[in-house]
Order: C-alpha cells, then sequence, then structure tokens
C-alpha cells in the first residue's frame, strides 16, 4: 500500500480484516486525487504540531491556508457483536466525510481516523490523527519506548437527544494521560481499577457514580513522542483542561507531567528519578489509601466535651465541617488542593489564583503560606476523597 500502513493502524487500535484496510488505501488516495500532495501535507501538517498541547490550537503555515488543504475525518462503523471474530469481517463499512465545523472546533483542525463500535448499551469511539496510521508514521509510532499521549472522554447519557454535537459533549468527564507501552493496555489497567474500587475520580465515572454514560471515546491525541515530549503534553493538557476541581468535568486528581510525579515523590517519599511516569495511578491509590487510614489519627485542639471529643476523634466529616464552618476560613477544598498543588511544584501565586476558582472564600498568600508550612489545618488529614 502506498499511503496506509497496517502496522501502525494495529498498533494504535486492533487487527482488522485485510479488505479494510484496503478501503482505508482508498480513502486516502481519493484525498490525494481531490488534492495534489494532500497526504504528504496531512502528514506535514501533524508533523508542525505533533511535540506541542492540543490545548494551543493547529499550527497552519500561511501557505497552506492560503491554498487550501484537505479536512476529513475517515469513519469505520462496527457492531459490538463483531468484535470476537473482528478479523473476519469483510463487510466493514469505511467511509470518507468531510470534518464537520463542530468536530474542528473539538478536536482541533486535523484528520482523524474513527473507528465506532456500536453496542447495546454503550457507543465506544477510537479515535486517532489520520496521519499516525499513514506509511510516513509507521517507524515513530511503532518503535518501542515512544509514549502516547491518551484522553478518555465519558459521554452523558442525557446529552444524546439534544441534537448538537456541543450539547452531546456537554458535561462529559475527561482524562488525560500518557504510556510508553499502548492506551489499550492502560486502558485495561484503568477498568481493572475500577472494578476493585479504586478511589481515583476516573475510576469511579467509570463505575457511573457521577452519571450515565451513554458512549466513551478512547483518544489518541499523540504518539511516538520521547519521554520529556509526552511528560511536556500532559502536563499542559491536564492542567489547562482536566484538572479536577478547576474543571469540574474533569477526571485527572492530580497534575500531570512532572508536576505529578513531584507530588507522588513527595507523598510517598521517594526519589522522582525512581518514580514510573506509566505507573501513577498505581501509586496515586496508594497515596488515597494511606491518606484514608490517616482519618482516625489524633490531633491537637481536644473539645471538653466527651461526646464531641470522640466524634472529632472518629468522624472526619464532623471535624472539617467544625473547622471549615466560618467563610473567614478555607474552605475544605481549597485545603486539599493548596496541599496537592504545592507538592507538585506549584507557586504560592498559582495556588492562590486557582483557589480563587473553585470557592468564593478570600485566600491570601500569608494564609496559604501558614497552611503549607503546617501552622494551621494540622487536624484535618491529607485525604483526597470526597468527604463532605
Amino acid at each position: 500500500m502506498k499511503f496506509f500502513s497496517s502496522k501502525a493502524f494495529e498498533h494504535l487500535l486492533f487487527a482488522l480484516h485485510p479488505s479494510v484496510y484496503a478501503s482505508l488505501e482508498r480513502c486516502f488516495e481519493e484525498i490525494e486525487a481531490q488534492h495534489s500532495g494532500g497526504m504528504a501535507q496531512l502528514c506535514n501538517l501533524y508533523a508542525l504540531n505533533a511535540h506541542h498541547p492540543t490545548t494551543q490550537g493547529t499550527v497552519i503555515p500561511d501557505e497552506i491556508a492560503a491554498r487550501g488543504r484537505p479536512v476529513f475525518d475517515v469513519y469505520i462503523v462496527l457492531h459490538e457483536t463483531q468484535m470476537h471474530k473482528v478479523r473476519k469481517h469483510r463487510d466493514v463499512p469505511v467511509r470518507l466525510m468531510p470534518q464537520m465545523a463542530e468536530m474542528q472546533e473539538r478536536r482541533g483542525h486535523g484528520n482523524h481516523l474513527v473507528v465506532v463500535l456500536k453496542g447495546a448499551r454503550q457507543v465506544q469511539s477510537f479515535i486517532v490523527p489520520l496521519a499516525l496510521v499513514c506509511r510516513a508514521y509507521e517507524e515513530q509510532v511503532c518503535r518501542p519506548g515512544t509514549y502516547q499521549v491518551y484522553e478518555h472522554a465519558l459521554i452523558r447519557e442525557h446529552g444524546v437527544t439534544a441534537g448538537s454535537m456541543q450539547a452531546y459533549v456537554a458535561g462529559a468527564g475527561h482524562y488525560v494521560g500518557i504510556t510508553r507501552r499502548t492506551w489499550q493496555t492502560r486502558a485495561a489497567e484503568h477498568l481493572q481499577a475500577a472494578r476493585r474500587g479504586s478511589y481515583l475520580r476516573f475510576h469511579r465515572a467509570l463505575r457511573e457514580e457521577f452519571f450515565a454514560i451513554h458512549a466513551h471515546e478512547h483518544v489518541v491525541l499523540r504518539a511516538g513522542l520521547t519521554e520529556a515530549q509526552a511528560m511536556h503534553i500532559e502536563e499542559v493538557e491536564v492542567d489547562q483542561r482536566t484538572l479536577y476541581p478547576l474543571y469540574p468535568q474533569g477526571l485527572n486528581m492530580i497534575p500531570g507531567g512532572e508536576a505529578g510525579l513531584r507530588f507522588l515523590a513527595s507523598m510517598t517519599k521517594r526519589p522522582m528519578k525512581d518514580l514510573d511516569a506509566d505507573a501513577t495511578h498505581v501509586l496515586l491509590e496508594q497515596v488515597i489509601h494511606q491518606s484514608l487510614r490517616q482519618t482516625k489519627s489524633l490531633s491537637r485542639g481536644a473539645c471538653s466535651n466527651a461526646k464531641l471529643a470522640q466524634l472529632w476523634q472518629t468522624d472526619l466529616q464532623f471535624r472539617i465541617k467544625a473547622i471549615t464552618n466560618s467563610t473567614q476560613r478555607l474552605s475544605y477544598a481549597q485545603i486539599l488542593h493548596a496541599r496537592i498543588w504545592h507538592a507538585s511544584g506549584w507557586s504560592l501565586e498559582k495556588i492562590a489564583e486557582q483557589l480563587q476558582q473553585i470557592d468564593t472564600r478570600r485566600v491570601t498568600l500569608q494564609q496559604l503560606q501558614r497552611l503549607l508550612n503546617g501552622e494551621t489545618y494540622d487536624s484535618i488529614p491529607h485525604v483526597m476523597v470526597d468527604v463532605t
């Protein structure tokens, strides 16, 4: 095949029948026929953006913008009953479609391959930049040890009949991560963690604790990256759109990239160089369970009333409400996230600014410094789950 790479496709997704690959090649040839040099342009445009976060928008050189460029998505549609023998199915629809303006706004201005798996209860979509399944990118995408940046979007059930893409994705939960294996391996690990009762916000969302899931989108944002490139992209993506509670629908509980590793190093008392960026969710689970074990620890400020003293000692919700019930004090959410972001290496100024985004209570740098020095709120342990 001249343009399409089945090796890159199977590395990023899963194996299909060779006839499907032939259909994909014909789609690429059609793009080339409609736009002379269009496939090379598509790959070159992706190369200009491959090492940058999606949040900065798509870099399009003036000469490409001036003469126009192909803006297509390629769709493959499967039914869940086909998945157990998907390699044998020849009659699989493959369609080349102009990219909808709403999709351009949501995914950037690149071209994408979208594999849709329709199930009786839930729809799954697997989305990758079209350039990554081209022969021009095969070696880079499949090179051992390179990293992928991936995203999971969980779409609410109530958005299905709303009539627009904006309404369809409104309120969707978003999680961004990186891996040097494949996103499929990491997705399987996330599902296992969800089944065993993990407290991580993404895993709770997978258990549908927040809302019923109609559709689950698995998105490869970038692939074939060095660790440093992937870490930078993850840190920016999480910081700018998926870090809870700055973004209420965000499913990342700690910053991404090196900031996240700094937090885990601080909480686990391990050097950053000994941490595996590909196993952060395992370490984060350990941190949460360690925090939960602190909920019955002794604390200063004993109560004179024996019953209140017992509540203070054993009931974390009572203790938190007693300490934070005044609007002149920091809220529990502000205390919790100030500690997380401080351990992640954020500056006092950045922490104070972001704390104002999650609660209306005023935060001064002096208040914040005393909190982080352990001079105030020491009776509230470092618990990372919702307790109020």
